[in-house]
């Protein structure tokens, strides 16, 4: 193949990559914030759009309404199109009973997934990849079973979504590879 061929397969193959942190269909922007009954827990993206921290609810004061009552955090993004996503978490707590008390995982349509693991004082961390249907709800989730006793806190960096190429898309992408080459092949030829 000559160099015109492959400058023009790389930019074909390219045409799908992954976005590098919360960027593009995925940016900081498109993120909803949601806190059920209330709390203080927070979530913040990093001035750069490398990581997203959430933090879980922790009320030091017993007359609040929501004393040793359970709350949750999500941070949702709704898929446009069919989607890889991957990233890197790290957690950790400072709530008396450890981990158990304040969970961190991930929810998609409505079905929580704890990444964090139970009965634990020691940080944590994993790598998730996951392949989404257009049209999913994907949450990172901060649950706290009593809002009291310490929060947690937990990190996602490492953040990529890329959105997977339709069957007809990749069908019209190997044709020009293939038309590429073939090209080349009587180039070749002709050239004998």
């Amino acid at each position: 193949m000559n160099s015109r061929s492959l400058v023009l397969m790389a930019a074909l193959l390219s045409a799908g990559a992954a976005h590098a942190a919360f960027t593009g269909d995925a940016a900081d922007a498109a993120w909803v914030t949601t806190q059920t009954a209330g709390g203080n827990a927070s979530a913040a993206f990093s001035a750069d759009a490398e990581t997203l921290t959430l933090t879980s609810t922790d009320i030091t004061d017993p007359a609040e309404d929501l004393w040793g009552l359970p709350s949750s955090l999500d941070v949702s993004l709704t898929l446009t199109k069919a989607t890889q996503l991957a990233f890197h978490w790290d957690y950790s707590t400072d709530d008396e009973a450890g981990s158990s008390n304040d969970r961190f995982g991930y929810t998609l349509d409505g079905v929580f997934t704890a990444l964090s693991a139970a009965d634990s004082w020691d940080p944590q961390s994993g790598n998730v990849s996951l392949s989404l249907a257009a049209g999913s709800v994907f949450s990172f989730t901060m649950q706290s079973t009593d809002s009291i006793f310490g929060a947690a806190t937990a990190s996602v960096s490492a953040f990529s979504a890329s959105a997977v190429p339709e069957p007809g898309s990749m069908a019209l992408l190997l044709g020009g590879v293939l038309m590429c080459g073939g090209l080349s092949w009587m180039r070749k030829q002709q050239g004998k």
